[in-house]
C-alpha cells in the first residue's frame, strides 16, 4: 500500500491502542508503532514476524496487499465505525 495523497484535517480525538504482543491488527493491516523499535532497531522484523504469527495474520495476503491503493471516503469511514462498534459490543 502506498500513500497517494495527504489531506490536512481538523484536530480530533486520537486513541492510543496497545496489545499484549505490541502489534495491532485491523482488517489485515498490522501496526507496530514503537518509536524505539522503529527508529533505533529498524522495526525489529524478527520480533514483528513472531507477533504477526501469534495474531494469526495471513502474512502472504498481507504482503500481496502491499501495493494496493485504497480510496476511502466518509461513507467508508462510517461503515468502519459501525463495524468496529458492533465488534466491541459483541465482545462485552
Amino acid at each position: 500500500m502506498r500513500i497517494k495523497t495527504i489531506t490536512e484535517v481538523k484536530p480530533r480525538r486520537v486513541y492510543a491502542v496497545t496489545t499484549t504482543t505490541g502489534t495491532f491488527v485491523a482488517d489485515g493491516m498490522a501496526h507496530h508503532n514503537c518509536v524505539a523499535c522503529n527508529l533505533y532497531q529498524k522495526g525489529k522484523p524478527d520480533v514483528f514476524a513472531v507477533n504477526l504469527i501469534q495474531e494469526k495474520v495471513d502474512i502472504v495476503t498481507l504482503q500481496q496487499s502491499r501495493y494496493q491503493i485504497l480510496k476511502v471516503d466518509s461513507i467508508w469511514y462510517q461503515e468502519q465505525i459501525e463495524k468496529y462498534t458492533n465488534l466491541i459490543a459483541n465482545r462485552l
